[in-house]
């Protein structure tokens, strides 16, 4: 088994075709009106593959590693509770079922979700030759820009639904927000680190969403 997952963190370009294979398949899936139920329901495991294929690559992963991937999904999940049950910092929402099991209104797996896309966004960041500061508010960014090619399509995936029909203005200052304070947990506690798939990750996920998009609409 060691040796395996030393195989595969020594090719991040297997990895990453795993990935844009399960995305073809996801998207062409959802395309299809027939089938489209089924892959919804897929939503869970699509999510749990993507952050099992990521963390796995991230080198020197120590019981502090462990605590800080933890902290981030118990911030982003308390975050979303919050906001799901009184309507800030997000707006009114609402979940529906494809992201799986809840507590109190809300999906358990949203906190991985939180974390493994703003430790994508937090390692790519991190290769800009700038002030760690620019590095942070880039990354946050990066996390408002994906939200924008997600959002369209929380309704027609039944991730989620807005009381007003579409998200309001605060929903993407507040998504700033709690990202900022993602970006600067990992950079206080997480220290220097290597992911070679967080670029496939995210790249997956912006090709994936805007292809969707087109798709959907």
């Amino acid at each position: 088994m060691r040796r395996v997952q030393n195989y595969i963190t020594n090719h991040p370009k297997i990895a990453g075709l795993v990935l844009v294979i399960f995305h073809a398949v996801g998207l062409v899936g959802l395309a299809s009106s027939e089938y489209r139920s089924l892959f919804i329901s897929l939503t869970p495991f699509n999510l749990l593959l993507g952050a099992i294929l990521l963390l796995t690559f991230h080198r020197n992963f120590t019981l502090r590693t462990g605590l800080v991937f933890i902290a981030i999904a118990v911030w982003g999940f308390l975050v979303e509770m919050m906001g799901v049950n009184t309507g800030w910092p997000f707006g009114e929402y609402t979940y529906q079922s494809a992201l799986g099991v809840k507590l109190v209104n809300t999906p358990l797996l949203i906190g991985l979700n939180w974390v493994v896309l703003s430790y994508g966004f937090f390692t790519l960041a991190k290769k800009i030759k700038a002030h760690w500061v620019i590095q942070m508010l880039v990354a946050a960014i990066g996390m408002v820009v994906l939200d924008l090619f997600i959002e369209p399509l929380a309704p027609f995936m039944d991730m989620w639904i807005w009381a007003e029909g579409s998200p309001p203005f605060e929903n993407f200052v507040a998504w700033f927000a709690v990202s900022l304070v993602c970006m600067l947990i990992y950079e206080k506690l997480l220290g220097k680190h290597q992911n070679k798939l967080a670029i496939w990750f995210v790249a997956t996920q912006f090709v994936f969403f805007t292809l969707l998009n087109l798709i959907a609409f």
